[in-house]
Order: structure tokens, then sequence, then C-alpha cells
């Protein structure tokens, strides 16, 4: 599935052609300690791991060079990039073999994707150490998701297991999260496949549409962001929205599941034998979601089964701007011309004073009242207006 995400591995001839580009720009971004190598005063030794013939074929280059540009320079074997590469990814396999402390942890997952796999002789060799940081869950687990997209995207890594493991990581302390907005958006790039089975991409909007009841608005109107796109994206989630089936039971059907406190063993197993449409029908009729939230593989919530009932709950939430922003499933998402995927990017930074900041920097179109009057006064002192408050007093002057 996530190999759909990027265009992973090119054809032959375009896969030699940007490997020799990319070598050619790291020897030219070589910088030595001393600048010796940049002098032309040293020359990288040859590889050993190399072929006879690969080997003679750089002495040769190197030959050619050192009498373009005079006097013969010295091999050292520290000018060779690949030795150097080498080199470097044995101390960093050496270092992350060790237990480290949970500060140096996050650290080296902070970076491990910008500094360190681009620079490895080969970056799957992190894959264990990545896995095993985003089985961890947690803060790390968010850490992890940077290496672990890299190695999927451009090292053809396999990991069947991912989506599990992400659903895992959406919990109500994602959305506290200093790195939330790098979480959310490798989220977003990971949903945003179309091979996402349609039961993962439900059990995503049906969790994100839970927590969102108790999570701060701006948390709330980035989960409503999400749930709209994913919805878009996967047609077959639209049932989640609309469940008229539900509703409509059969007479029997429907006198059944009303009573179901008061059923026999007999109609209970009746109902259980007719199947999962049936069994879920009927908890929607007695008002049962049959979403578990506690399941943590997704394919086994029965998130498909149920309603995003909680997007109507939403619509009467405190924050008027997370009202509003549920008016966005108003729309047929299904019309992919009229309809357009939210950009979530505004929504990832967002917190309490940015949304208060948002409602002072409007200006009012009108002017707001600040009092109300069911009749107009006729002074200061009105006693129809004020009513038993002025009870013994004379204001007559």
């Amino acid at each position: 599935v996530l190999s759909h995400i990027q265009s992973l591995q090119p054809v032959a001839g375009q896969q030699q052609q940007q490997q020799a580009q990319e070598q050619q720009q790291q020897q030219q971004q070589l910088q030595s300690w001393c600048g010796a190598a940049e002098a032309g005063l040293v020359t990288a030794a040859a590889d050993t791991v190399l072929s006879s013939q690969a080997r003679r074929k750089c002495k040769q280059q190197q030959d050619g060079s050192s009498l373009a540009a005079g006097p013969a320079a010295a091999s050292v074997a520290w000018a060779n990039l690949k030795l150097q590469q080498r080199a470097f990814s044995e101390a960093w396999l050496a270092l992350l073999r060790n237990d480290l402390p949970q500060d140096i942890l996050k650290k080296v997952l902070l970076r491990v994707h910008s500094d360190v796999l681009p620079a490895m002789t080969n970056p799957l060799l992190l894959s264990d150490f990545l896995t095993h940081a985003l089985n961890r869950g947690g803060f790390e687990g968010m850490l992890a998701l940077n290496g672990i997209f890299t190695l999927v995207t451009k090292h053809g890594l396999e990991y069947p297991a991912f989506y599990a493991r992400l659903y895992a990581l959406i919990t109500p302390a994602a959305f506290l999260h200093k790195h939330r907005v790098q979480f959310f958006q490798l989220a977003d790039i990971f949903l945003a496949s179309g091979m996402v089975p349609a039961y993962t991409a439900a059990a995503f909007a049906k969790r994100l549409a839970r927590l969102a009841l108790r999570a701060p608005p701006a948390g709330a109107m980035l989960a409503i962001g999400f749930i709209h796109n994913v919805i878009r994206r996967h047609p077959a989630c639209m049932v989640m929205l609309h469940k008229p089936s539900a509703l409509m039971l059969a007479p029997e059907a429907t006198a059944t599941t009303a009573n179901s406190t008061f059923a026999t063993g007999t109609n209970q197993q009746n109902i259980a034998a007719a199947g999962p449409a049936a069994e879920a029908s009927a908890a929607a009729a007695t008002g049962i979601d049959v979403y578990n939230q506690e399941e943590p593989d997704p394919a086994k919530s029965r998130a498909v089964e149920s309603s995003l009932w909680e997007i109507e709950a939403l619509r009467n939430h405190y924050c008027p701007q997370v009202a509003h922003m549920c008016s966005v499933f108003d729309k047929d998402l299904s019309d992919r011309i009229r309809t357009s995927e939210l950009d979530i990017q505004p929504l990832l930074p967002a917190s309490y004073s940015s949304l208060m900041a948002q409602e002072l920097g409007k200006k009012p179109r009108k002017a707001v009242p600040v009092a109300f009057y069911s009749s107009q006064p006729k002074g200061l002192w009105d006693r129809g207006l004020l009513g038993g408050d002025l009870e013994g007093w004379d204001v007559s002057c």
C-alpha cells in the first residue's frame, strides 16, 4: 500500500544515471578536515571491497588526473568517500546497539532521517531500530515515523503492520505534542494513498472523531479536516455519514431490538445468526455504537459498521469555529467537481491563542448590540423597565 505513495524504483537506466549523479554530488561536497583532498595533495585510496576491474579503472582515472595535475599525490584511505560512509555506518550501528538514555534516544530519532540515513551505505540496516521505536509508541513512536517514511518511500522497506502502529499513535496526547505538526503531516501523507483499505480508512476517521469530542478546539478542527479528507478519498466510507438502513428495520426486528434488554436468548441468537449487518443494524436501533475503540487492530474495530454520530455532536460544540467547520459535511462529498480536499496545513499549528487572535482580528459587519429592551425605555429611571427595583424610591425629579 505504501509503495503507491511515491515512485520507489525508477527504470534501470534512470536508476544508474541517478546513482551516478548522486555519487558525483557527494564527491563534490566532500571536504577533508585539513583541505588536502581539495588542494590535490592527496588522492582517495582504492576501495578493497571493489572488484579488481573496478580498482584498475579507478587507478587509471587517478593516474590520468595526476599526470594532468603534475606531481603525484599521496594515496590515503581517509579521502575515499565509500570508506568514509562505511566507517560512518559502522559507528552508528555500534552506537545504536547500546541501550540509549531517554533524552539521547529522542535526539537520535529527531535527526536520524535527515542526518544519518542519507550518509549510510545501506540505510535498511536501521529498519530494526526504527521499527522497535515505532512499536514502543508514545513520543518515540511519533519521532520514528520520519525514518520509517524515508525507508518506505526511498528504500523499499515493507512493513505490513505499519497502519496498525500508526493507528495506535493517534491518542489524545498526539494533539498536545510539540512535534504534532510533523506527525500529522506524515499521517496525512500515509492516508492519502487510494490503496488503503476502506476498513482501515474508516477506523482512522472514527478514531479521530471520537478523540475530537474531548480534544481542544484546535485539535477538534484538525480532526474534522482529517475526517473530511479521508472520507472524500475513500467513497466506501461515505456510508458512515448517513445510514438509513439502521432506522428502517423490519417491524419484527425493530420490536426485537427495542426490547433487547428483556429479549430472550432465542431472539438474540437469531439476530447474531443473521450476520454482522443485521447485528449492527440491531445495535444502531438501540443506540449502541458497535465501534470498539479499545481494539488495537483497525481491521477488527468494526468502524465501517458504525456511523460518525460524533460529527452531529460537534455541531453543538462550545467553540463556534468548531461548530462552523462541521458544515463541510453538508456538501455531497461524492461530487468530485464541486468539492475538494481541505488544506490542513493552517490547522496544524493552531492553538487557543491563534484561535483567539483570529476572532479578535475579525471586523464586525454591523454594530453589535450591547443591551436588549423589550420596549423602548422612557427615561433613565423607567419603572416599567426596572420593575420592583425602585420600590420606595421617589425618582420623579
